[in-house]
């Protein structure tokens, strides 16, 4: 009797317009082909490094798979990190073609129009050109004082490190290789940096001090006199004593008051020294960055002439005529040495990094309709199940030291670093949690700009699984489950039953290769308060559409109608099936005893109903030897949501039983539709994938006489004016009906009324099963009339129109997430 009714409900929509003859060829039913992927023409995995002079860069992309209804893409930046002045729209794309006019960093993504697929690539965008070279540089110094000055190019990323430094006068103010100036007599000189044929001079005045040598000197003579130091009083405070006008020094640092002021004077042997070696062993040095010039000098100030020297270098440093450079980090020991004596200061080479880039970004986890993507707290590994560990790479720098970086979390109570600096979750949470992880350089290149990058990860108490057999496994262990990967079933792989939530995260679940029933459930429900978020369901091959009753499977089934005893017929509550798409089925979803909602979800693809709601009773043995009935049924609610490309209504609520004296089951289904309800299910019912199925299955004579009927009795139907508000004739002499909704028991009275808030659906009753051809046609099969028999749909004049093609784009999606 089931195949009975679903024979009917599958026919009475025809009953409402079927016309014409069928068509001598068959019409094949549009499938609703999906994007699945998209690639672009460079390794992803890597950062694309280019040099700002080469101001563009082409990608492309292939989307896949070539048969998908829309392969339009969409290019777009993201994550824009300039590094020198930020200026107007540093980068753009148009068509795949970047183009960047300052040195930065960023990603530059493709988006599929149709199912929101992306790919993503990463730019460094390096400044191999230089528009100029300025420093700043105090207007005046005095005798004695030293200033360390540092030359910025522009851009600042620019590769100028080997910048030259002059004095116009080093009688005046003199200045070393390395941008260090000293105030030697008053007056004023010209300080110039250059680099290629860039220039930046600044004058600067040099101001008398206490002494002709400053404040704080060396010298290696014991006794000074006034004349020799420029002063005409001093006041001895430790080490030293004043004698007239001469100073005897007698310790390594004297101190002495001078015309008010402080003066140091320190005793040290007479040798050599590295000019500013003090200040320059207090600097940090950059691998590949400014060289180190090393000069000599006498330790004693007094002495003006410079000695001749020779330079030596340890490690893997190198020298020429004075220019050391460093191409690893690491510490490195420099000596000057003559027969006057020799020096050797130690320097600290350091790794910098302008850019940190993770292999994954915040971005990946948009995913699916939610544009979400969760994380399980665990994981399964060899050893059983572990704490899930976060995958935290770095991908820029390509040959990134660990060394160089620094990596914290954010919940150090939830998260652990190891020793081999992998990020492990090491106890479940309580309640979905956001952790960070960051990693940032130890010494960032910019210092107006970090070289950190974090990355952000929502945990649930659950288990990540990226193979199908980690579904199965959590699914049986009644675990929540987050994707991590699509996955596929095998031929003969088991269903999935879902005792806990399920957080598809955009992946798909395909059931493609594994036999089924038609009306068999690939996943199904089966305990209260579960959660199915932002999942994607395949069934089955699309192209089977155009089979008859060709598709099998049902996505998501909720609850369950057969059980041993009468008391395990278990009503489910709570569940919620939110941003998720099912397609390629028979039915794309479906419910039997359970309250369920549904939001923000496509329904595509399907032999049959898009969600089929069912009304049945079964008599059941209690343990205690006894029978009892009960009543299958369900309370559903459709909140902003999409179907398309089924053949049958978007949505079938049948009745499969009667009271046993005849009357209406007194427990039967609930419907609510709030929000919108997108239904692209026009049907062209002169079509033989209309007209041509089987009606009845493995009855070919029935199928025959159902199709005589149809023909000869309806084939003025559509000729009546009450058909005007419902049915669009065409110029090619095609007749469409929507189907939307239908509430059917045909051999069983259906009580079911559903409510809508989409304003778009009509309600049309089907006044033609009371005329008596009808009657007789019936009771042919079924021994009596039909009952009344509802159908909700649009009308002509509806937005969604028989020529409305439904993509699944970025405002479908926003849309769905009632945005």
């Amino acid at each position: 009797m089931k195949k009975v009714v679903i024979a009917m409900l599958l026919l009475l929509p025809l009953i409402i317009v079927a016309s014409v003859l069928l068509a001598t060829s068959v019409i094949a039913h549009e499938v609703y082909i999906a994007v699945e992927g998209i690639e672009l023409n460079v390794n992803t995995a890597e950062t694309m490094e280019l040099g700002l002079s080469q101001g563009s860069f082409q990608l492309n992309a292939t989307v896949y798979p070539t048969a998908a209804r829309n392969r339009e893409v969409e290019w777009s930046v993201e994550n824009v990190v300039c590094f020198g002045d930020e200026i107007p729209n540093p980068v753009s794309i148009e068509d795949g073609l970047v183009t960047f006019s300052t040195y930065c960093a960023f990603d530059a993504v493709a988006t599929t129009v149709e199912g929101r697929k992306t790919a993503r690539c990463n730019f460094y965008i390096k400044c191999d050109e230089i528009k100029g070279l300025t420093f700043d540089a105090p207007a005046s110094v005095r005798v004695g004082e030293r200033r360390e000055l540092t030359a910025t190019p522009d851009p600042v990323d620019a590769e100028a490190y080997d910048v030259r430094w002059t004095s116009s006068d080093e009688s005046v103010l003199e200045i070393d290789g390395n941008g260090i100036l000293r105030g030697v007599a008053p007056g004023s000189a010209k300080v110039a940096a250059s680099f290629g044929e860039y220039v930046c001079e600044k004058t600067i005045s040099v101001q008398p001090s206490v002494t002709k040598y400053g404040t704080s000197f060396s010298t290696a003579k014991a006794v000074l006199s006034f004349t020799e130091l420029g002063i005409t009083e001093a006041t001895a405070l430790s080490g030293a004593t004043v004698d007239g006008e001469t100073i005897a020094l007698s310790a390594g640092q004297n101190d002495l008051t001078i015309g008010g002021e402080t003066v140091i004077i320190h005793l040290v042997d007479d040798g050599i020294e590295i000019r500013n070696g003090d200040l320059l062993a207090a600097r940090t040095y950059y691998v590949g960055k400014a060289p180190l010039r090393v000069e000599a000098a006498y330790k004693d100030a007094l002495r003006a002439e410079k000695p001749q020297a020779d330079v030596t270098v340890t490690g893997r440093a190198t020298e020429a005529n004075g220019v050391v450079t460093f191409p690893a980090k690491g510490e490195y020991k420099v000596t000057v040495s003559s027969s006057a004596g020799s020096q050797e200061v130690t320097f600290n080479v350091v790794q910098p990094v302008a850019y940190v880039r993770l292999d994954t970004v915040d971005a990946d986890d948009k995913r699916g309709i939610a544009e979400q993507t969760v994380y399980g707290a665990q994981e399964y590994a060899s050893s059983g199940l572990t704490g899930y560990a976060i995958p935290v790479r770095i991908q820029y720098p390509s040959e990134a030291d660990w060394e160089d970086f620094e990596l914290t979390v954010s919940h150090p109570d939830l998260l652990e670093i190891g020793e081999d600096r992998v990020v492990r979750v090491k106890k479940v949470v309580d309640e979905p949690t956001v952790v960070t992880v960051s990693v940032a350089a130890k010494y960032s290149q910019f210092a107006s700009v970090p070289a950190r990058a974090n990355r952000h990860f929502l945990l649930i108490n659950g288990v990540n699984c990226s193979t199908y057999a980690d579904v199965v496994r959590a699914s049986i262990e009644g675990r929540a489950i987050a994707l991590r990967s699509n996955v596929a079933s095998r031929e003969n792989d088991p269903f999935i039953e879902l005792r806990n939530d399920f957080y598809g995260n955009g992946y798909m679940m395909d059931f493609t290769a594994t036999e089924k029933e038609s009306e068999q459930p690939t996943a199904r429900i089966l305990a209260d308060d579960v959660l199915v978020s932002n999942a994607y369901i395949r069934c089955d091959d699309g192209v089977k559409i155009n089979a008859a009753n060709g598709l099998s499977g049902a996505a998501l089934w909720v609850g369950s109608d057969t059980a041993e005893y009468a008391e395990d017929y278990a009503f489910l509550t709570g569940v919620r099936v939110e941003y998720s798409v099912f397609e390629n089925c028979y039915y794309c979803a479906a419910s039997t005893r359970a309250e369920v909602t549904f939001d923000g979800c496509i329904f595509r693809n399907a032999s049959n109903f898009g969600i089929h709601i069912i009304n049945d009773k079964r008599v059941a043995q209690d343990r205690s030897g006894g029978r009892k009935t009960v009543y299958v049924y369900s309370d559903v609610t459709l909140n902003n949501s999409i179907v398309s490309n089924v053949i049958a209504p978007a949505v079938g609520i049948s009745t499969f039983a009667s009271e046993s004296n005849g009357s209406a089951l007194k427990t039967q289904s609930t419907f609510r539709q709030t929000g919108f309800f997108d239904v692209y299910n026009w049907q062209d019912i002169t079509s033989d994938t209309m007209l041509g199925r089987e009606f009845l299955p493995d009855n070919p004579e029935a199928n025959s006489l159902f199709r005589q009927l149809i023909s000869s009795f309806m084939s003025d139907e559509l000729s009546k004016s009450k058909y005007d508000a419902i049915c669009a004739h065409t110029e090619e002499n095609n007749y469409y009906i929507h189907l939307g909704v239908i509430t059917a028991g045909a051999v069983n009275e259906c009580t079911t009324v559903p409510t809508f808030e989409d304003e778009r659906i009509k309600t049309f009753p089907l006044t033609i099963l009371e005329s008596k051809v009808v009657s007789n046609m019936t009771n042919l099969f079924i021994g009596h009339p039909l009952y009344r028999i509802n159908v909700y749909l649009y009308e002509v004049d509806a937005d969604i129109t028989y020529e409305t093609k439904f993509v699944a784009d970025k405002a479908a999606f926003a849309k769905l997430r009632g945005e």
